[in-house]
């Protein structure tokens, strides 16, 4: 009982440490709320941007890894975005609403002035279900990334998936 304590402490120590460590070298007129959590190094926000309560980023820790937030963003509350071994670009003047979820794995581009509702997930890769003789789990995955262009609205609830492109 106490180590689990005490892990979950050192757990939260280091989250902490990280949001240190990326909220010191944004603009200051970025804002980021105590509670988000940032896991990785590569995480960059432009000026203006608000990160708001319960937002997860997360990158790997190769330099391919990387979130791109631009200027004058919102994250709304309980956003979870993760590269997992690709990257996110989301332009300028965009806002994701509470509790959406982003998977970089095959890329993800989000244009300028996209408006992402609640609930939104976008997945950039997909299992392979070719054959029927041996376990989705072993047949590996496709990542080909996702592309969302300018001045788009996803509306609440959307799941976009590998492979998709969007026009402006």
């Amino acid at each position: 009982m106490i180590l689990r304590l005490r892990q979950e402490y050192l757990d939260y120590f280091h989250l902490r440490l990280n949001w240190l460590r990326i909220c010191r070298r944004l603009p200051l007129n970025v804002k980021v709320k105590w509670s988000a959590s940032f896991a990785g190094k590569n995480i960059f926000i432009g000026d203006f941007t608000k990160i708001e309560d319960f937002v997860y980023l997360s990158t790997g820790i190769s330099p391919s890894e990387n979130i791109n937030i631009g200027k004058h963003c919102r994250i709304q509350r309980g956003v979870q975005i993760y590269t997992w071994n690709g990257s996110v670009t989301i332009g300028n003047h965009c806002s994701i609403n509470a509790n959406s979820i982003i998977y970089g794995t095959g890329g993800v581009k989000i244009g300028d002035f996209v408006r992402i509702a609640a609930n939104a997930s976008i997945i950039a890769s997909m299992h392979r279900i070719e054959r029927t003789d041996i376990p989705i789990k072993s047949q590996g995955y496709t990542a080909e990334g996702i592309e969302i262009g300018d001045d788009v609205w996803v509306g609440a609830g959307v799941c976009i998936l590998d492979g998709v492109k969007i026009g402006s």
